[in-house]
Parts: C-alpha cells; sequence; structure tokens
C-alpha cells in the first residue's frame, strides 16, 4: 500500500511580507526614477533667479540631455541653488563650467539648463561639488525689458505712442536699411563670439585675473572721480558736437572706405617687411651685447669730461680753447672753399676710382679672379726685389732670357729701327687692341660726370703692321724675308 506525498500548505503571513516588500521596491523606484545599482552624480548650481525651473527640467549639454534637475531651494542671499543629477556621458565637469537658464519656447516657459563642461586643462568636480554665482547666468525675461523701457516722463511706450514711433521708423529706408544691416550682423556677431572666447583667457584663471585688473582700474577711477566727471561732460559735449554734423560725419566714415581699401597695400608691404626687420634685429644683437662694454670704456672718459666741465674748471678750459676756437673761425671761409674744390676730386675718386679699384681684370688665361687693388700689391710686390740688396756687390735686378725659333720684332722710333728678339713659344695674339679711332678727350669735362672706366679688352692677333710712323709689331719665322 504505497503513500501519497505530503503536500505543504505556503503559510499565507509569508505571501503577504512578499507582497509588502515589493510594494515598497516599486515606490522606491516610482518616486527615485533611478535604479539602484546605477551610479548618481550630483552638482549644486548656484543662480540669482531659479526662473520656474521644476525638479524634471533638463540639463544639456551641446543640445544633448545628460541631466535633470532633482530639486530647486532658496539660496544664499536672494538667489536658489538648483541640484541636478548628471549621467555618466555628462561627465567630467570642469571647475571652470559654466550653467545658462534657457527657455525652450519662443515666448519663454519651459526652462532648461544649458552646461558647458569647461576645459580639460581645469580641475575636475566631484559629487556634490558647487558651481558658484559667478560662472552662471539667467535670461533676460521680456517682462524685464518692457520695465526698463517704462522710464520717466521722457520715455513713454505705453498706449499708442509706442507703436506710432514704431511706424515711423519703419516707414521710407528704414526696411531697406534693416535688410542692408541683416548681412553684416553673421560675420559682426562670429567676430564678438570670437572675442568673447577670448576673453576668458586659454588658462585657468586668467578671467579671474583679468577681473582683478578691471577692478583695480575701477578703484583707480573711483579715486580721481572729479577728472572723471570733467571727462565725461567733455565726451557728452563731442557727441553733442558729433550729433548736430550727423552728414559731415557720414561723409567722412564713407571717405574710410578707399582710405582703407589703400592702406591694405601699405599694410601688406609692412607685412612682408617684417621677416627682414627681425633679420635686422639678429644681427644688431651681436652688437648690442657688445655695446655694453665699449660703454664701459667710455665711462672714464665721460667722467673726465664731466669734471672738466665743472664750474670750477669750464672758465679756465675757456680761456685755453678761446685762441684755438678764434683761428677754426678764421678758417672756416677758407675751409668751405677748400671743400668745395675738393669736392669734384672726391667725387671722382668715389664714383670712378674707387669702383674700379674693386673690380676684375678679365685676362683670359691669365685672369687670377683678384680685384685691381690686389693686383697693384702683387706687382709692387714683384717689383720689390729690384730695390733689395741682393749680396755684397750691392743692388741688383734678376731678368730671364729666352731661346726659340720663334722671331720677333718691334720699331724702336721708327720703321727703319728694329729690334729683334726670339722667343720658344708662339704668340697667341696681343691685348688690348689699338682702337680704331683715339678716344675723345674732352680736358674741361667735370670726372664726375663721366662713366667709370671699362676694363674690358679685345684681343687681337699676334701680329698686325701699320704705316707711317705708326707701331710695326710682327712675328717672323727664320728665313722669312723682311
Amino acid at each position: 500500500m504505497s503513500r501519497r506525498p505530503e503536500i505543504r500548505a505556503f503559510p499565507s503571513a509569508n505571501i503577504g511580507l512578499a507582497a509588502i516588500l515589493l510594494t515598497v521596491v516599486l515606490l522606491f523606484l516610482a518616486w527615485t526614477k533611478a535604479l539602484p545599482w546605477q551610479s548618481s552624480f550630483e552638482l549644486q548650481l548656484q543662480f540669482r533667479s531659479s526662473n520656474d525651473l521644476l525638479p524634471g527640467s533638463p540639463v544639456r549639454v551641446a543640445g544633448v540631455d545628460v541631466g535633470e534637475v532633482t530639486e530647486v531651494e532658496r539660496g544664499p542671499g536672494d538667489g536658489a541653488t538648483v541640484s541636478v543629477s548628471m549621467e555618466d556621458s555628462g561627465l567630467p565637469v570642469h571647475s571652470d563650467a559654466r550653467a545658462t537658464i534657457r527657455p525652450r519656447t519662443l515666448l519663454e516657459g519651459n526652462f532648461f539648463i544649458e552646461l558647458a563642461p569647461g576645459s580639460p586643462s581645469a580641475p575636475e568636480l566631484d559629487d556634490g561639488d558647487v558651481i558658484p554665482v559667478g560662472q552662471t547666468s539667467i535670461p533676460v525675461q521680456l517682462d524685464q525689458v518692457l520695465t526698463g523701457l517704462r522710464g520717466g516722463p521722457d520715455v513713454e511706450l505705453r498706449g499708442p505712442g509706442g507703436l506710432i514711433e514704431l511706424s515711423r521708423a519703419l516707414q521710407g529706408s528704414g526696411p531697406v536699411a534693416i535688410n542692408d544691416t541683416l548681412p553684416i550682423l553673421p560675420p559682426a556677431l562670429r567676430d564678438a563670439a570670437w572675442v568673447a572666447e577670448a576673453g576668458r583667457g586659454g588658462e585657468p584663471g586668467d578671467l579671474s585675473e583679468s577681473i582683478r585688473a578691471v577692478a583695480k582700474v575701477s578703484a583707480a577711477l573711483n579715486q580721481v572721480r572729479g577728472d572723471l566727471d570733467s571727462t565725461v561732460g567733455s565726451f557728452a559735449r563731442v557727441s553733442a558736437a558729433l550729433a548736430s554734423r550727423q552728414r559731415e560725419l557720414a561723409a567722412t566714415i564713407r571717405g574710410l572706405e578707399p582710405t582703407l581699401r589703400v592702406a591694405r597695400p601699405s599694410l601688406a608691404a609692412i607685412d612682408d617687411a617684417v621677416p627682414e626687420t627681425r633679420a635686422l634685429i639678429r644681427e644688431l644683437r651681436p652688437v648690442l651685447r657688445a655695446a655694453p662694454p665699449a660703454i664701459d670704456l667710455t665711462l672714464p672718459v665721460l667722467h673726465q669730461a664731466e669734471g672738466l666741465l665743472r664750474a670750477a674748471e669750464l672758465p679756465a678750459f675757456v680761456d685755453i680753447a678761446r685762441p684755438t676756437v678764434r683761428s677754426l673761425a678764421a678758417f672756416a671761409p677758407d675751409g668751405a672753399r677748400l671743400l668745395r674744390t675738393l669736392r669734384p676730386a672726391a667725387g671722382c675718386l668715389l664714383r670712378s676710382a674707387v669702383p674700379t679699384l674693386f673690380e676684375e681684370i678679365q685676362d683670359p688665361p691669365l685672369t687670377t679672379g683678384q680685384p685691381v687693388y690686389r693686383e697693384l700689391l702683387y706687382a709692387m710686390v714683384g717689383l720689390s726685389s729690384a730695390s733689395q740688396n741682393f749680396d755684397a756687390n750691392g743692388f741688383n735686378t734678376r731678368y730671364y732670357a729666352g731661346f726659340g725659333d720663334e722671331l720677333l720684332s718691334t720699331p724702336l722710333g721708327g720703321l727703319g729701327n728694329l729690334l729683334f728678339g726670339v722667343g720658344s713659344n708662339p704668340l697667341i695674339g696681343s691685348r688690348p687692341a689699338p682702337p680704331a679711332d683715339p678716344p675723345p678727350l674732352a680736358p674741361h669735362a667735370p670726372c664726375i660726370e663721366s662713366p667709370p672706366p671699362s676694363l674690358r679688352a679685345d684681343t687681337t692677333s699676334a701680329g698686325f703692321r701699320a704705316t707711317g710712323a705708326d707701331l710695326e709689331f710682327r712675328i717672323a719665322k727664320p728665313g722669312d724675308e723682311r
């Protein structure tokens, strides 16, 4: 006989306890809207006003939701402290982060927080840190604009007066001027954004240092408030004068365009000259480094000159120098005439003689590549042997005797008086060649107006014959008839 398995009933108390635990868990998840195993990163944002932010309002970075507002409470002073919960996609947040409350619709309402995480070089914020009110901002709402425009008796925007003035502004060329202004706004706003970005600085603390510097300037201006009041009054008078000459001022501003157009090439030339200027500065640096020792050497001379020019020494120095100064004053007219006389000679030297000394004589195949002044020095060295004491017999000059089958002849005084010689090597040619016509002679022409002489010479054949009393020079082979 088999026994049936015993079925035990689950206690009703355990079922009730499980239902209670499940209800608590569901209520916790519905209230916190987060899973217990998920990490939570919270920040405290301080604003001057909460602007109707509510728990659950999104927190966005570059238009992407990365968190939400968890609590809004009263902050220090009249401000508000907003607690936000950040997701991992919105981390890290740096110490220079900025937060702005912005509306999600044109007619305001339904606000959200736009968060700029800050620069990567700044330290990262930890869980529970605070972004102070100096790094947050709130939007300017429409009612605040209207309240600001609602002024005293001179400003009246309520009623039909404001609409009438608005209609007058939009009459005539007003809409055309607005349309002409719209294409200019994007580059202007872009440049303003670049300036604002640059104003933040490149390193952490640059903006705070700038604010401290502005505070010092403001404190200095506050100390001279009276002078500042007069400056503002003068500026007001200048502005009134400009306002009374609007047409002339507009013509002046229109004239700036051609001025800028002309200035651009000049600025480009200046920009092109910057590398040369930098090269000049690099070349001047060694001179500037060497200048202090040279100046130190001149200091004793300056000390002596200072002692000479003292009150106790200056009268005696003037008495000693008076005859010399008088002689120089008497020589001044003659010196001026002498300098005028020397001016043509000096100009001739600078224009013709000195440049010629630095030219090279082209005499192939004997060209040395050296300038003329060195050739003259070499020639003097070669001639110096004629004046040296060769031995105990006295001064002697060396000479060279050549032998060969090349017969050379030159006239001595005329065609009937010929000198003959022999050489071992044939003559290649003769340079310089005689000119076809004698060069013109102008003894009264100023040398400074003449072109520099040319050292280029043509080459002619080794033998040529001239008639009359002119030069005859030929090469004769042995056995040739004269």
